[in-house]
Protein backbone atom coordinates (compact mmCIF):
# COMPACT_ATOMS: atom_id res chain seq x y z
CA UNK A 1 0.00 0.00 0.00
CA UNK A 2 3.24 2.35 0.41
CA UNK A 3 4.41 1.86 -2.59
CA UNK A 4 1.16 2.57 -4.18
CA UNK A 5 0.99 5.47 -2.48
CA UNK A 6 4.61 6.20 -3.68
CA UNK A 7 3.08 5.83 -7.59
CA UNK A 8 0.03 7.69 -7.26
CA UNK A 9 2.07 10.61 -6.17
CA UNK A 10 4.35 10.62 -8.59
CA UNK A 11 2.27 10.10 -11.19
CA UNK A 12 0.06 13.21 -9.74
CA UNK A 13 3.30 15.17 -10.20
CA UNK A 14 3.51 14.34 -13.54
CA UNK A 15 0.15 14.64 -14.72
CA UNK A 16 -0.04 18.41 -12.71
CA UNK A 17 3.58 19.11 -14.72
CA UNK A 18 2.55 18.00 -18.30
CA UNK A 19 5.06 15.51 -18.40
CA UNK A 20 8.06 17.75 -17.88
CA UNK A 21 10.38 17.52 -15.23
CA UNK A 22 9.97 19.82 -11.78
CA UNK A 23 11.21 22.71 -11.21
CA UNK A 24 14.20 23.50 -9.37
CA UNK A 25 14.64 19.65 -8.60
CA UNK A 26 17.67 17.63 -9.41
CA UNK A 27 16.44 14.32 -11.01
CA UNK A 28 19.40 12.62 -9.47
CA UNK A 29 21.37 13.39 -6.10
CA UNK A 30 24.36 11.06 -4.35
CA UNK A 31 25.92 11.13 -1.58
CA UNK A 32 28.90 9.63 -0.08
CA UNK A 33 30.94 9.82 3.48
CA UNK A 34 33.61 7.85 4.42
CA UNK A 35 35.23 8.87 7.92
CA UNK A 36 37.50 7.17 9.97
CA UNK A 37 38.56 7.39 14.14
CA UNK A 38 42.24 8.29 14.67
CA UNK A 39 42.26 6.37 18.16
CA UNK A 40 45.80 8.20 18.95
CA UNK A 41 44.32 11.56 19.09
CA UNK A 42 40.74 10.46 19.81
CA UNK A 43 39.17 12.11 16.85
CA UNK A 44 37.10 11.26 13.61
CA UNK A 45 37.65 12.45 10.37
CA UNK A 46 35.13 12.54 7.43
CA UNK A 47 34.88 13.19 3.77
CA UNK A 48 31.85 13.30 2.20
CA UNK A 49 30.57 13.97 -1.41
CA UNK A 50 27.64 15.03 -3.06
CA UNK A 51 26.61 15.03 -6.67
CA UNK A 52 23.40 16.40 -7.90
CA UNK A 53 22.71 15.87 -11.69
CA UNK A 54 20.88 18.22 -14.09
CA UNK A 55 17.83 20.54 -13.05
CA UNK A 56 15.65 22.88 -14.95
CA UNK A 57 15.04 25.97 -13.54
CA UNK A 58 11.76 26.83 -14.91
CA UNK A 59 8.21 25.03 -15.64
CA UNK A 60 8.78 24.62 -19.40
CA UNK A 61 11.90 22.56 -19.32
CA UNK A 62 13.87 25.26 -21.71
CA UNK A 63 16.59 26.86 -18.70
CA UNK A 64 18.36 24.02 -16.66
CA UNK A 65 21.96 24.26 -14.40
CA UNK A 66 24.37 21.88 -15.10
CA UNK A 67 25.08 19.28 -12.58
CA UNK A 68 28.15 19.17 -10.14
CA UNK A 69 29.68 17.87 -7.04
CA UNK A 70 30.42 19.10 -4.05
CA UNK A 71 33.23 17.82 -1.50
CA UNK A 72 33.26 18.38 2.86
CA UNK A 73 35.41 17.65 5.37
CA UNK A 74 35.32 17.64 8.57
CA UNK A 75 36.21 16.30 11.86
CA UNK A 76 34.81 15.52 15.31
CA UNK A 77 37.31 15.91 18.70
CA UNK A 78 35.23 14.84 22.37
CA UNK A 79 36.64 17.38 24.71
CA UNK A 80 34.98 16.24 27.69
CA UNK A 81 32.45 12.72 28.01
CA UNK A 82 29.60 15.16 27.63
CA UNK A 83 31.13 17.93 25.32
CA UNK A 84 32.40 17.49 21.24
CA UNK A 85 34.25 19.81 19.37
CA UNK A 86 33.61 19.55 15.55
CA UNK A 87 34.49 21.57 12.29
CA UNK A 88 33.48 21.43 8.88
CA UNK A 89 35.02 22.70 5.57
CA UNK A 90 31.61 22.70 3.49
CA UNK A 91 32.39 23.01 -0.43
CA UNK A 92 35.79 22.28 0.10
CA UNK A 93 36.55 23.23 -4.00
CA UNK A 94 34.53 26.86 -3.39
CA UNK A 95 32.18 25.85 -6.05
CA UNK A 96 29.85 28.52 -7.08
CA UNK A 97 26.08 27.59 -8.48
CA UNK A 98 23.30 30.15 -8.72
CA UNK A 99 20.37 29.88 -10.18
CA UNK A 100 19.87 33.61 -11.56
CA UNK A 101 20.05 35.47 -8.18
CA UNK A 102 18.84 32.59 -6.34
CA UNK A 103 22.02 30.60 -4.68
CA UNK A 104 22.04 26.82 -4.91
CA UNK A 105 25.89 26.33 -3.72
CA UNK A 106 27.40 29.61 -2.47
CA UNK A 107 30.43 28.69 -1.90
CA UNK A 108 32.86 27.26 1.24
CA UNK A 109 31.87 27.54 4.13
CA UNK A 110 33.89 27.21 7.29
CA UNK A 111 31.80 25.51 10.37
CA UNK A 112 32.55 25.28 14.12
CA UNK A 113 30.19 23.52 16.40
CA UNK A 114 30.69 22.34 20.14
CA UNK A 115 27.77 20.14 21.19
CA UNK A 116 27.15 18.98 24.48
CA UNK A 117 25.10 15.58 26.02
CA UNK A 118 23.23 15.56 28.94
Amino acid sequence: EILSGLVGSEMCIRDSNKGKDIAKRPKHTGNLKLTQYAPSIDTSFSLAFKGVSKQYTNAGNTNSIRGHGVVNVGFVKPITKNIDLSGTIRNLGDKRVLDGSEAIEVGREYRVTLTTRF
